[in-house]
């Protein structure tokens, strides 16, 4: 199975499972200076589509938003919206039998996961993410992107040991 696992926000965490080995980083999705604020969709959009054809993904993960107010929510409603027609869009064209799964993670389900503890902050997100891969993560969006991912694995009961991680791929 191969799983994508994103972390949506201005900055975007994203995590794959490709073959048996992951990859991660983080992409800017914000959109810049004077462009229409609909840009960083389309920006997130082609994120996914990229990933998508360095390996066929049939499960995407995503974390779903907690207390946010107003713009925020609003943002982070329409990555979902995209997420949601990505799958449905491309599940058409492969076919009923190749359908892609997604599905929403709370933040503390993820950090319970990962730390043991349902609040656990961005320091203790870095250091989980340090441990396991022996590498420094961009940021806590990639963190949180890795950690999900690995919760998603576990719940699918793929093996997360001897699993590669590779460096991080320029996805600019």
């Amino acid at each position: 199975m191969n799983i994508l696992s994103l972390d949506v926000g201005e900055y975007c965490g994203w995590a794959i499972l490709i073959y048996g080995q992951i990859e991660s980083g983080t992409e800017h999705l914000k959109h810049k200076g004077t462009e229409y604020r609909g840009f960083k969709y389309l920006r997130f959009t082609e994120l996914i589509n990229r990933l998508y054809r360095i390996g066929a993904f049939n499960l995407i993960v995503y974390e779903k938003p907690h207390g946010l107010r107003g713009h925020a929510i609003e943002a982070m409603n329409g990555y979902i919206t995209r997420i949601h027609e990505f799958a449905v869009v491309k599940g058409l064209e492969l076919s009923i039998s190749n359908q892609i799964e997604y599905k929403g993670y709370s933040p503390s389900t993820i950090k319970k996961f990962a730390t043991g503890n349902g609040r656990a902050s961005k320091e203790d997100m870095i250091a989980y993410f340090k441990e396991q891969t022996g590498n420094d993560p961009v940021d806590d969006k990639e963190a949180d992107s890795y950690s999900l991912l690995r919760y998603a694995m576990q719940e699918r009961g793929i093996p997360c040991r001897d699993m590669v991680h590779l460096t991080k791929r320029g996805m600019k």
